[in-house]
């Protein structure tokens, strides 16, 4: 198999044909940095001058400091400097988008991301400061307070919106007959795998008050034995349940993924939760049916070209999503649905055990690892967005019609939004509010 070296160098000259650039010294480039710096040159060095230049043609022009690890010759940079050249002149500005100038902003992003994405593990320091900042960003949570006049329009957008997603289908009380528990397809913190998820040593006691382990934990209670496995599990009190287990897996050489690993019962019943109310928010509900979606991530990545190319949206990338949502947040958006909500805290984890051999409490809702970490936090940036706008209108208790139109034109996918162009500024400050935090070097809508 070809090195990442002979990739990168094969990628460049094919580039350089396709340009009609010559880039016989962006080669030795490469092979001399790659010497001296090793994999880390392709695989977080090249990106950033990729980065850069999204910057760049999201702001109109080209600056030095776009690309610090890289030498500039008349403000723009020599490395690939003949690909540059093509898409800004000598001022640093973008040419008019001709094919020839979207050929080498296409070439660059390939040479630049080609290897960028590798699932490599990271340094040792890079997986240590990323799980400092994972504890760091717990405390942040745990420090921030959502402005009263945002939280009094969160909650009133929450109350219709929601109500309407667990109505949707029948009525609330049905939840109960249409839960339909399932595992994982992952290990648990507990090390389980397989079918021996499925034999119960111990359920919490706050989750058997409100999804009982007789009614959800076993198959029948007409079965034999059934009514022995009742009677022998261990109901176990809060201060003894089983916390998460945050570990780090290989996500880029930038640094590791961060996952929590739930215990055997909470993911069990996140599981029934989460494939009970994905399909209401996703397909049924009126205000978030085509518009937050989690298995279908063309609507997003249409409207993402259309953005570029007509500007009428913008795209935004959240830094830390997951972690930044707060569990007071969901409680919150969740008090107009009383029922669910007593479901959804039921199963959710409150302690996190850290590599370090720690254990600390949680005050983020939950991380990528627990089932509902997904639904709750698209339907938290959702309904962010929709409540600052009921603040610009002046509206406080919003109507079904006047909900579905501050419903429009927002479209979530994970932690990449899409708003209008002319709201983007608003939309930062309203996430900002709620304690989220927009990534800037992600986020574009000014080109």
């Amino acid at each position: 198999m070809k090195s990442l070296l002979e990739i990168t160098t094969s990628i460049l000259l094919d580039c350089g044909m396709l340009c009609g650039v010559d880039p016989s010294r962006d080669c030795l480039t490469v092979t001399r940095r790659f010497e001296d710096e090793g994999e880390s040159f392709l695989t977080i060095s090249l990106p950033t001058l990729a980065s850069g230049l999204e910057k760049a043609l999201d702001q109109g022009y080209w600056s030095p400091a776009l690309a610090t690890s890289f030498g500039c010759k008349r403000s723009l940079p020599r490395f690939l400097g003949g690909f540059f050249d093509q898409v800004f002149d000598q001022k640093g500005a973008v040419r008019q988008l001709t094919r020839e100038v979207t050929q080498s902003i296409w070439a660059i992003r390939q040479i630049c991301r080609v290897v960028s994405k590798l699932y490599l593990p990271a340094k040792k320091v890079r997986v240590l400061s990323t799980l400092s900042k994972f504890v760091d960003v717990e405390k942040e949570v745990h420090d921030h307070v959502v402005p009263e006049i945002h939280k009094a329009a969160f909650v009133a957008a929450s109350r219709i919106i929601w109500a309407d997603i667990v109505s949707t289908g029948g009525n609330s009380c049905s939840l109960w007959d249409d839960l339909k528990p399932h595992h994982g397809r992952g290990t648990t913190a507990e090390g389980i795998r397989g079918n021996s998820k499925f034999r119960f040593a111990s359920w919490p006691s706050r989750l058997d008050r409100h999804l009982p382990y007789s009614e959800f934990g076993v198959s029948s209670l007409h079965n034999p034995g059934v009514e022995d496995a009742v009677q022998s599990i261990v109901y176990t009190l809060p201060r003894d349940e089983t916390p998460v287990k945050v570990c780090a897996v290989p996500k880029t050489a930038r640094g590791p993924r961060i996952i929590a690993i739930e215990p055997v019962a909470m993911q069990y019943m996140q599981q029934s939760l989460a494939s009970w109310v994905i399909p209401r928010i996703e397909r049924l509900g009126t205000f978030t049916s085509g518009r937050v979606n989690f298995s279908d991530q063309r609507v997003n990545s249409q409207l993402a070209c259309l953005a570029s190319s007509k500007l009428h949206y913008a795209t935004l990338d959240l830094s830390d999503a997951s972690d930044r949502v707060s569990c007071r947040l969901v409680n919150l958006m969740l008090s107009g649905v009383p029922d669910f909500r007593r479901y959804v805290m039921a199963c959710r984890s409150t302690r996190a055990y850290l590599p370090s051999g720690k254990t600390i409490p949680l005050y983020k809702f939950a991380s990528m690892g627990s089932a509902m970490c997904f639904p709750m936090e698209a339907m938290v940036f959702f309904i962010s967005i929709v409540s600052g706008r009921m603040l610009r209108s002046g509206i406080k208790h919003p109507t079904g019609r006047e909900m579905r139109r501050l419903s429009r034109g927002i479209y979530v996918y994970g932690d990449d939004l899409i708003v209008p162009t002319s709201e983007a500024p608003s939309v930062v400050k309203d996430l900002e509010a709620f304690g989220l935090k927009v990534n800037a070097a992600k986020s574009f809508w000014t080109g």
